[in-house]
């Protein structure tokens, strides 16, 4: 049963945010985002909402209790709640600025409950640019509202999540360096663009040999292999959520050719896209 009891005291000149599309289809999705600013009667107390929410403060602390634990956030720390969890926050300074993100989707749940089983993650990072990077990142593709950029939003809070895995099981110390994260959330906006390893390198003055054997070590693939996992995902939702034929998907995600694309396709799902099509029509039928 949802449940909310809320008290704002906005800072209005402060306070901005955006809202997402609701693509309940997609395996993760922005429900709304912003930042935050609010004075020392701000408080919120919920449960039963089914969404996740990121904070990370920015400018003076808050309050967060959830599950009998209690914590005080300070600039550059970062909070993710499940909000079906009960929970509570509230400021504890003059003002409390604070990124927020509320996101869901399918593919999120089960993730975020073998990691965090309390229903609560919480770092102090050291480096905040992959949050502003993924912030930065969503915004225009909220309001652009199409599904090529929602599909991007999924992906953008797909590998979200994986590098809060990340921090969860190694702590920040095992992170991606920062070339690496920013050659990735690159990559997530630019896939179907013509991008060399050399271009990827040369952006973080390393050479083609060091790069591509760092940015090995840290994803588990070549950047050939990273990128083309990337377009391969995207044209595997498209199959399901868009009329285009093969060819089209085909282009747009910028292979060279259709029959290569389908060969690239079997390879990795082990059938044709027409086939996965049908099965997937068939399944949601």
């Amino acid at each position: 049963m949802k449940y909310l009891n809320h008290r704002p005291d906005g800072i209005p000149e402060r306070i901005h945010s955006y809202m997402g599309t609701g693509q309940s289809w997609l395996p993760h999705y922005v429900e709304s985002m912003g930042i935050n600013a609010q004075g020392e009667r701000f408080f919120t107390e919920r449960s039963g909402y089914d969404t996740f929410f990121v904070c990370l403060t920015q400018l003076g602390e808050g309050s967060v209790r959830c599950n009998g634990q209690a914590y005080t956030l300070r600039a550059q720390d970062l909070l993710i709640l499940d909000c079906m969890e009960a929970h509570y926050y509230c400021t504890k300074t003059p003002v409390w600025q604070f990124l927020w993100i509320h996101f869901k989707g399918y593919g999120c749940r089960e993730l975020f409950r073998k990691l965090c089983p309390e229903g609560i993650f919480y770092m102090h990072l050291e480096q905040t640019e992959p949050i502003y990077t993924l912030y930065h990142q969503l915004a225009p593709l909220l309001l652009s509202q199409t599904t090529a950029d929602d599909l991007r939003v999924s992906a953008l809070l797909g590998a979200f999540l994986h590098t809060v895995a990340g921090y969860a099981l190694w702590g920040e110390a095992q992170r991606m360096p920062l070339p690496i994260e920013r050659t990735v959330a690159y990559l997530q906006q630019h896939y179907q663009e013509n991008i060399s390893v050399g271009t990827l390198a040369e952006r973080e003055n390393y050479s083609v040999y060091h790069f591509t054997k760092l940015f090995a070590k840290y994803t588990g693939q070549t950047p050939y292999q990273y990128i083309l996992s990337l377009r391969l995902r995207n044209a595997q939702q498209m199959l399901i959520t868009t009329h285009y034929s093969i060819e089209e998907i085909s282009r747009f995600n910028n292979f060279s050719s259709c029959s290569r694309f389908i060969a690239y396709f079997v390879k990795h799902f082990g059938m044709t896209p027409l086939q996965y099509r049908k099965n997937a029509s068939f399944a949601s039928v």
